[in-house]
């Protein structure tokens, strides 16, 4: 680990890796320095990362709407210097 924040996004809210540790704690009070955090992307309008991997926004995850535009929209510039898409099949309309 290179002591930079990290964050991976997704739409889905309740779908997480089994090895992943759920911290209990409540979000806004909690000091983030270094590490990876996996966030749905709702929970990260505001905070700011060194890099951001945003997962699988597929045009059927985010179709072309208004909603899924202005949540794209708060993914993507999450990231300060790197923002990697990572998806299969079809990527949304939105990105292209």
């Amino acid at each position: 680990m290179d002591g930079k924040a990290k964050a991976a996004s997704g739409k889905n809210k309740n779908s997480k890796p089994d090895d992943i540790e759920q911290i209990e704690e409540e979000f806004e009070s909690i000091l983030f320095t270094k590490g990876v955090m996996v966030l749905p992307i709702y929970m990260t309008k505001g905070l700011e990362f060194d890099a951001v991997i945003l997962w699988n926004p597929d045009d059927e995850s985010y179709p072309v709407n208004d909603a899924d535009a202005k949540l794209l929209y708060v993914a993507v510039t999450r990231a300060l210097h790197e923002l990697y898409i990572l998806y299969k099949g079809k990527l949304s309309g939105l990105l292209e």
